[in-house]
């Protein structure tokens, strides 16, 4: 894992809201498609909360803590005023835990997380979800990349 925590990142882009239908009032399903590396995502937000378009970019991160420096978490919030930390970077922000590790072919794997029922489905190359392992507590962070 690197010093600050972060176990991937990249930027996203939406290329399709609810693709199987909406389900949930206040859920939106995202289909995205990463920039950077060969990624496929599936995430489901709080679309109440947090406005998501077809075709937006999004930055996501996965960390293993909101500490800048890297401080491992100990999974209790406790917001101090006027600290900053990696969420004070990002407009969206969910605490999970990853439930499924899947090999699936070759190098490719999928891993699932929930985050309080919200589920996430990141597939691709093994060599960029590395820091990654099944029962392993995450936050997801997110915020729209308007410059990209």
């Amino acid at each position: 894992m690197s010093s600050t925590g972060i176990l991937f990142e990249d930027l996203f882009q939406v290329t399709q809201l609810n693709p199987t239908g909406k389900k949930f009032d206040r859920v939106n399903r995202l289909a995205c498609k990463a920039v950077t590396f060969e990624m496929d995502l599936l995430l489901d937000i709080n679309s109440e909360i947090y406005t998501v378009r077809q075709n937006d970019k999004l930055s996501l991160v996965l960390s293993s803590t909101l500490a800048l420096d890297g401080a491992p978490d100990d999974g209790t919030y406790r917001p101090i005023e006027h600290e900053e930390t990696l969420a004070s970077r990002y407009e969206y922000v969910m605490h999970g835990r990853v439930f499924k590790y899947e090999q699936l072919t070759g190098t490719q794997v999928q891993v699932s997380a929930s985050f309080g029922g919200l589920l996430m489905r990141l597939t691709g190359e093994q060599r960029h979800l590395v820091h990654i392992s099944i029962d392993q507590r995450i936050y997801l962070l997110i915020r729209q990349n308007r410059g990209a």
